[in-house]
This record gives structure tokens, sequence and C-alpha cells, in this order.
């Protein structure tokens, strides 16, 4: 997600394109495993994948946003 705010995208489209990719990444993962001896693709993988990747961009935004509200208070004078 950190990529994403090198460009002007709104939190949310960075929110939804870091979930997107990584879906894509653990789905993309489950097929290779197919053709992979002794291995075997899971759709509930996938579905446990996507879980942590959401729970990891909601406690980035969380920090994000915190350190934000710090640093603006900071450039407005409130904390010293």
């Amino acid at each position: 997600m950190s990529l994403f705010l090198t460009y002007e995208f709104s939190d949310k489209k960075r929110m939804l394109l870091s979930l997107l990719i990584g879906i894509e990444y653990a789905a993309l993962d489950e097929i290779h495993q197919l053709f992979v001896a002794g291995r075997s693709g899971q759709i509930t993988d996938v579905m446990i994948d996507s879980i942590g990747i959401a729970l990891g961009i909601c406690v980035l935004m969380f920090f994000y946003q915190m350190i934000n509200k710090i640093l603006k208070k900071r450039k407005d004078g409130v904390l010293t």
C-alpha cells in the first residue's frame, strides 16, 4: 500500500488497489500450487490470505491516519 502513497490516489482507492493486488497474488499462488507435486491449491487459502491482507491494510491505514493527525497538530502549533 505504501507504493500508492507516491501517487495522488484517494485513501479508498489505495486500499482497494492494495486489496485487489494482494488477492490476485494469493489466487495466483494457489493456482501455481496446482502444478507442484504434493501441493494443492485451495480456495480457502485464498480467503484466509485475503482476510490477512484486509486486516493488514486496516492496521496500516490506522497508523497512517494517526501519524498524519500528529503531524498536522505539530504543523498547526498544537504540539511542540
